[in-house]
């Protein structure tokens, strides 16, 4: 029945619903619906006529109970609307100066870290360059140490033979 519905849509909290259902139910014969007007009487004519006026009500209170549903969730979706708006403006205006904080912090941690590189590649060079004049000047030594070597083995030739002589 329409008062149980009623009490089912009620009970779920849809009021719109319960609303649409607060009305005269609908019931006529048939055979009233299939009659011709001039075989009916007088009080049939009536009941035909308010059986109309009330399935008029109920289309009319179908689609106001549509409506009703449409501008609900317009209004749901307006709120939440509201809400991302509300939202976006916290997330620009704080949010967008903390990411530019963070990016400022950034910047200067890398300048930090292109530093300590600068520092650590010019540290390696000069390394690299001693290490070089290191290994240039031990080429040095060791050729200066086969060529004194060489003369050595040469000037005790040269003490040899002269001893020889001198013998």
């Amino acid at each position: 029945t329409l008062e149980k519905q009623r009490k089912i849509a009620l009970e779920k909290g849809d009021h719109l619903l319960a609303e649409s259902l607060n009305r005269e139910p609908i019931n006529i014969d048939g055979f009233l619906l299939k009659k011709s007007q001039e075989r009916l009487t007088e009080a049939n004519k009536n009941k035909l006529e308010s059986f109309k006026l009330m399935r008029e009500i109920k289309e009319l209170k179908d689609e106001v109970l549509k409506f009703e549903r449409l501008e609900a969730e317009k209004s749901l979706k307006k709120d939440a609307i509201k809400d991302i708006n509300l939202e976006l403006n916290n997330f620009n205006e704080n949010k967008y100066e903390e990411i530019l904080d963070t990016h400022e912090k950034l910047e200067k941690i890398n300048v930090q870290i292109l530093k300590v590189e600068y520092e650590l590649l010019s540290s390696f060079n000069m390394e690299k360059n001693r290490l070089d004049s290191l290994n240039l000047l031990l080429k040095d030594l060791n050729t200066d140490k086969l060529n004194l070597e060489n003369y050595l083995d040469q000037f005790e030739e040269t003490v040899q033979k002269n001893e020889f002589k001198v013998y």
